[in-house]
């Protein structure tokens, strides 16, 4: 039975299968879904959890916004990339397909646990080329170089409806996430990309932390276009993604920055 107020959005893992295979099959089980704006992106109100097509990795349950950043940081053949806080998964398995498994990941993740949840779905969904490194991003080492670099911070989530956020913990966090950013334009070569990405809307954890960096002089932003048709606010940096909360979208934010030197 369709449920528009519970709607669920899922990408087709092009490294298994094809948006035709997993549309067909879907059809056969009498399972409505509706295309998106968003390259091999669906949503349904309907039951699709349970399908085989999750349990055989060729479709992965992730909300539209949080799709957006992985695209916008356009992976490519033979690119050296880092994903710093990179447990479940769902960003580093997309950025495989995105390069049909052709540039080499480094994924980090700090907490053993969420890691083996990592290393799970990277083996599920067939991703390749992809090196999990159990460790605190902040520790990486500055002589490393990366092409490009996806820091999707952790973050209070106010994207997602969670409004019971201590101050106390919001400053703690936001401190992070200035560190984060930071380590992140370290091991970034110059002219190389850093997409900085949260699933809140709170301009403490977004645009401020973004202006803090653009400060230092060694990044410049690179402008994003909505080329998705994402519902947007109007952020307070131009340039950067502001997703709004509605319908199947997650409130979210997106910065891509240049490093310049």
């Amino acid at each position: 039975m369709k449920d528009r107020d519970k709607q669920v959005s899922f990408r087709v893992n092009t490294l298994k299968t094809t948006d035709e295979q997993v549309l067909n099959k879907l059809h056969e089980w009498n399972i409505e879904v509706t295309p998106t704006s968003i390259p091999h992106a669906y949503i349904t109100g309907e039951e699709i959890r349970t399908t085989t097509l999750i349990e055989k990795g060729e479709i992965y349950l992730q909300n539209l916004s949080a799709m957006i950043p992985a695209l916008i940081l356009d992976p490519k053949s033979q690119e050296n990339i880092l994903d710093m806080c990179a447990a479940p998964g769902g960003k580093t398995t997309q950025m495989c397909a995105l390069a049909s498994n052709k540039a080499f990941i480094c994924a980090v993740e700090k907490d053993k646990f969420r890691a083996e949840r990592l290393k799970h779905n990277l083996s599920l969904l067939g991703a390749k080329n992809v090196n999990v490194l159990v460790a605190d991003a902040l520790g990486l080492d500055r002589n490393m170089k990366f092409n490009k670099v996806l820091l999707d911070a952790p973050c209070s989530g106010s994207g997602t409806g969670n409004e019971r956020i201590e101050q106390a913990w919001l400053e703690r966090h936001t401190r992070l996430q200035r560190k984060l950013l930071s380590r992140a334009i370290d091991v970034t070569k110059v002219g190389g990309i850093v997409v900085y990405s949260t699933c809140s809307v709170l301009t403490c954890e977004n645009e401020d932390v973004v202006a803090d960096v653009l400060s230092t002089g060694r990044v410049e932003i690179a402008r994003i276009d909505n080329t998705y048709n994402c519902p947007t606010a109007t952020p307070t940096i131009p340039g950067v993604l502001s997703i709004k909360r509605q319908g199947p979208y997650e409130g979210f934010f997106v910065a891509k920055l240049r490093r310049i030197k």
